[in-house]
């Protein structure tokens, strides 16, 4: 990974002009982490979801947090993810009626990035998908999209039936996820 001293003024600049716009609560600051997700280079956009999903994470007091079993996660490059989907989750959670789906997408995601059965692309490719249903279900329900998330609801339980556990793991959240979106 490079990335250049003109590649971090730049995103310090942004980080701070946007910011400089966003209220100064919990919304904001998730609102913040997903546009410099979208804006930012890959390479710094995955430093700073690895930073707050680890160092920040902690001191939250209604944070989400993971157990994850191995310390090599920066390396696999899944800080985008992690970042998009928990801050998906912190805004899920302030709501009561959502935390089996919390816990589901949170349960998912843990189990995912630990599998030992599952590559780094195919744990990629479901992160990603649980990151849009995440997305999804902080959206209005005349806003989602409704094809999408069912294409998406078919399509992991295909991907994660190469690993048993996941595969158990799924018939236990699957029908909550499903629930959710009215599926």
């Amino acid at each position: 990974m490079s990335i250049e001293d003109k590649d971090l003024k730049e995103a310090a600049q942004l980080i701070w002009r946007l910011h400089a716009r966003l209220p100064e609560d919990e919304n904001g600051r998730t609102e913040l982490k997903l546009r410099l997700v979208a804006e930012l280079p890959k390479e710094i956009a995955e430093l700073l979801m690895i930073y707050d999903a680890v160092a920040l994470g902690r001191k939250r007091v209604a944070s989400i947090t993971y157990n994850f079993k191995d310390n090599n996660i920066a390396n696999a490059n899944f800080g985008t993810q992690l970042g998009v989907i928990t801050s998906n989750l912190e805004v899920l959670q302030q709501k009561a009626d959502n935390k089996s789906l919390v816990e589901a997408l949170r349960s998912l995601t843990e189990q995912v990035v630990n599998s030992k059965d599952l590559d780094e692309g195919t744990k990629r490719e479901v992160l990603d998908n649980l990151g849009f249903l995440g997305s999804e279900a902080n959206e209005p329900k005349e806003k989602r999209k409704s094809g999408v998330i069912r294409s998406v609801l078919e399509a992991v339980p295909k991907v994660l039936s190469s690993a048993s556990a996941l595969t158990t793991l799924w018939h236990t959240y699957g029908p909550v996820i499903k629930t959710f979106f009215g599926i």
